[in-house]
């Protein structure tokens, strides 16, 4: 039997689902601790041979071949292994065992050890998987956008990789977006602030058991003296701009100013303070919708907030502390219409438009579907200013999956990303959905009240049981969320839905069968009220067996 045939059927069996933890893999960090790899405990007299094929190719490369001899194992290493920089992997003293210290990410893959002589057999093997955590930029700004990436060297289906706070399941999502594209999983983290710089961490699960964490640390630069960055926002109801703006030292006198690129018009002051006096706000364009985040300017400090952004906000906002500029913030935002915008029936066809306010540099804009597949994509450059948008048409028969997203790279990287979920057809309150397959949301209740508002299920598969899952409580225009232990102890609930920030709706994703069941919006004061309900129906199609 050819070491050829051997490789390629091991090759194949590993593609085979499995249910839980396999012993032979093994998970790294890029740069991180050692790993050994251990022969058997009778190898037989030799020689035999560490072969490597790398998760980034194809080929399959000899390492290293043993050869039994009176003073114990010989090494013949594969030199030209040795003049790629590949020189950290090593044996241990005197056996055929083998390690690799402070592995680095491409030395990611399948190691087999071989018996060569008189028939080809595989003595041992590990899958070798690298995970690299990284930060772009990798020093930001206090106030800007902060994308966090960890990528598995190889992607399997048992394999998965998620975002966390540090000690928490959870994460703040009204201040983070996540997405998975390949073999990377996103966070977007906006405005930093200095508590975010080791508050992240990626957990690698294989089969729904931790094998790995990875935490993602950088440093930021808190020091806005002349700093300027850009920021994406989306133009929806529930998108957010803080302006961020404080100075060590004392001034008597601060600005705020905005160039639209909307308007075409020149640079407009926005807000104006002066030393321990009330903070004046420019109402021109922005409403109420613009205010300090403190009453009065204390001479050092100087914060704004923006909230909801609208597309037409974008431009490059100014923090002058007399006599310096201290920071520049280019806004570019991004919306996503839809074309009839009530198309619910059988039969519509709707058109997506995903449009960017400026394109001043060359970026790209994508269209992905609810399995991270892209559907269409293009490149606008500064020197079309007029394509400024991607279109989407989206068939009957897609309609189904009811989640796309808009995403938009710079320098290929992604930087902002615009989720939009079509309405579930059918009954108002009657909603259907396939196992592990889709995207819905539950709209809360029209006339909500001021609260609290107490969201609750019955499950189908438990029907005299009713859970308390979360309570919304009202702060300001805006509703947050309180999540109770029982929706942090059903992975049913906590890893399929979350709040639609601000807002008394739940976004439901990959829903699994057990989730079916009545979900409850009620008032709890002063007396209880059923505000809205929703009856949500699984289907799971079972396969016979054999």
């Amino acid at each position: 039997m050819s070491a050829g045939f051997v490789i390629s059927f091991l090759l194949f069996s590993l593609q085979t689902v499995l249910t839980q933890r396999n012993a032979n893999h093994i998970y790294f960090l890029d740069k991180g601790d050692d790993i050994s790899l251990k022969g058997p405990d009778n190898p037989g007299d030799g020689p035999v041979d560490w072969k490597w094929r790398p998760h980034s190719g194809q080929e399959i490369e000899p390492l290293v071949t043993f050869s039994k001899s009176y003073w114990g194992w010989k090494a013949k290493w594969n030199k030209d292994l040795r003049n790629r920089n590949l020189d950290n992997i090593e044996r241990d003293y005197n056996t055929i065992n083998l390690k690799i210290k402070n592995p680095i990410f491409k030395l990611a893959g399948l190691f087999i050890l071989m018996q060569t002589q008189q028939n080809n057999r595989i003595l041992e093997w590990y899958n070798v998987f690298g995970i690299k955590v990284e930060s772009s930029p990798r020093r930001p700004t206090l106030g800007s956008d902060v994308i966090l990436s960890c990528t598995i060297s190889k992607p399997t289906d048992t394999v998965s990789l998620h975002w966390k706070q540090r000690d928490s399941t959870q994460l703040n999502r009204g201040k983070t977006d996540q997405i998975q594209l390949s073999n990377t999983v996103y966070l977007i983290v906006k405005h930093v602030a200095a508590e975010d710089q080791d508050l992240y961490e990626c957990e690698v699960k294989e089969s729904g058991s931790n094998v790995l964490t990875g935490k993602a640390s950088f440093s930021m630069d808190q020091a806005l003296h002349q700093e300027s960055y850009t920021l994406y926002r989306s133009g929806t109801d529930h998108s957010e701009l803080d302006l961020i703006c404080y100075s060590n030292y004392d001034s008597n006198t601060a600005t705020w100013s905005w160039n639209s690129d909307h308007y075409q018009s020149q640079e407009e002051e926005i807000a104006t303070a002066s030393k321990n006096q009330a903070i004046n706000v420019n109402r021109k364009y922005f409403g109420n919708r613009l205010a300090p985040t403190e009453t009065h300017f204390n001479g050092m400090k100087f914060n704004l907030r923006l909230v909801p952004v609208q597309f037409e906000d974008a431009g490059v906002y100014k923090c002058l502390m007399e006599p310096f500029r201290y920071v520049a913030i280019k806004l570019i935002t991004v919306k996503v219409t839809a074309e009839p915008s009530d198309a619910v029936s059988d039969g519509d066809t709707v058109t997506l438009t995903c449009s960017v306010s400026d394109v001043s540099e060359p970026m790209r804009l994508v269209w992905i579907s609810n399995d991270g597949e892209t559907v269409v994509e293009k490149t606008l450059n500064e020197w079309n200013g007029n394509e400024k948008s991607l279109q989407l048409i989206i068939q009957e028969a897609e309609r189904s999956s009811g989640n796309w997203k808009c995403l938009l790279f710079h320098q290929n990287k992604l930087q902002f990303l615009v989720p939009y979920y079509l309405e579930h057809s059918g009954s108002p309150n009657n909603i259907y959905f396939l196992h592990r397959e889709g995207n819905f949301v539950l709209n809360g209740p029209d006339n909500p009240g001021n609260g609290p508002i107490v969201w609750e299920w019955r499950p189908h598969l438990e029907q005299q049981t009713t859970k308390r899952l979360g309570t919304f409580h009202r702060e300001g225009q805006w509703w947050t969320v309180q999540w109770s232990n029982e929706y942090n102890n059903i992975p049913t609930i906590s890893q399929s839905i979350f709040e639609d920030w601000g807002t008394l709706n739940l976004r439901i994703s990959n829903p699994a069968f057990e989730l079916a069941g009545l979900f409850t919006w009620s008032q709890t004061q002063p007396n209880k009220r059923i505000l809205k309900q929703y009856e949500v129906f699984g289907i799971k199609g079972i396969c016979p067996s054999s």
